[in-house]
């Protein structure tokens, strides 16, 4: 039995170039944000670099939760950290990494409202075709699972947990990795730390 997924693993540097076009069509869009709201945890690392692009060091966390597993998800998605900053009478930017399902997307905006901001506006730096929810600016669109930089250990382990349940051979994972053009020194250390290694 083999995985028929298709992945995809952009590297840093496209994260960045992305969220540079992205930035450029916020600015040209003229909303000005008050504060950038980063959905933990795949909005962080995205929100933080437009936080610089956009020259707005003012940002708030809010903690959505969702996946429980590799494309296995809870029936609706909870808000598990509120805001860490009162919102209200202000424009803020939802930032998140992926628009999937869309249903976290929707509790975060949900959320926004409920607080009394004046104005919200999403951006994520891919949406799937399939999402319920399509934000107001995103870079790409793919249907392919997506490896993000900052989430490569996790990803590399639920796809060992998966392959182990599945009876698949575990370098079918190198494999995936090594396809996603991801080096083989980092596939070999995420490797080794996924197998209880230091």
């Amino acid at each position: 039995m083999s995985d028929s997924r298709r992945y995809v693993a952009p590297s840093w540097d496209r994260i960045y170039e992305m969220l540079v076009d992205l930035a450029i069509r916020i600015r040209r869009s003229g909303f000005k944000p008050d504060l950038i709201v980063g959905v933990s945890r795949g909005g962080w690392a995205p929100g933080r670099i437009l936080s610089d692009l956009l020259e707005n060091t003012h940002t708030v966390n809010i903690k959505i939760e969702f996946y429980v597993g590799l494309a296995k998800t809870t029936r609706k998605p909870v808000v598990t950290q509120p805001l860490s900053q009162d919102i209200r009478g202000k424009r803020v930017l939802v930032v998140d990494d992926v628009s999937d399902t869309g249903e976290s997307l929707k509790v975060a905006l949900e959320h926004m409202l409920e607080n009394g901001t004046t104005g919200v506006k999403t951006v994520t730096v891919y949406y799937k075709p399939h999402s319920t929810f399509k934000p107001d600016f995103f870079a790409d669109s793919t249907s392919d699972w997506i490896i993000f930089p900052w989430e490569r250990l996790e990803a590399t382990k639920l796809l060992l947990e998966e392959a182990r349940s599945a009876g698949r051979d575990l370098n079918s994972v190198r494999e995936i990795l090594k396809k996603c053009s991801i080096p083989d020194g980092i596939v070999e250390f995420l490797f080794q730390l996924a197998n209880g290694g230091t």
